[in-house]
């Protein structure tokens, strides 16, 4: 048998074979694999750092937007400006600002 790594084809005498690529391994799942402790710690700890990112991005989007509305002309501001990203969770946080809920794709 001959290689020719110009066409990536092998040949058997006069029978010319494709090379087949490998199958993708399907997405494992609990069943597949003995997971530890360890391995669950960490699971957990990747996804609740990715939901507390996303949760601190959306919290400083929002005083970013409320400095943008701070700086129109005909604002009258009730806190100071700049608003400053301690003095918003230090007054003005909402439980719904700062909750964090972990997703499946964040897994």
């Amino acid at each position: 048998m001959t290689h020719n790594s110009r066409s990536s084809r092998r040949s058997l005498g006069n029978h010319s074979l494709l090379k087949i690529p490998p199958t993708p391994r399907p997405r494992l799942t609990v069943h597949d694999q003995h997971y530890m402790g360890a391995d669950f710690y960490t699971l957990c700890s990747d996804a609740m750092l990715i939901a507390m990112t996303r949760v601190a991005n959306t919290v400083e989007a929002k005083v970013a937007s409320l400095n943008v509305t701070l700086a129109s002309p005909n604002a009258v501001p009730s806190y100071p400006f700049p608003l400053t990203l301690q003095y918003y969770l230090s007054h003005l946080v909402t439980p719904e600002d700062i909750t964090v809920k972990e997703s499946e794709e964040e897994v």
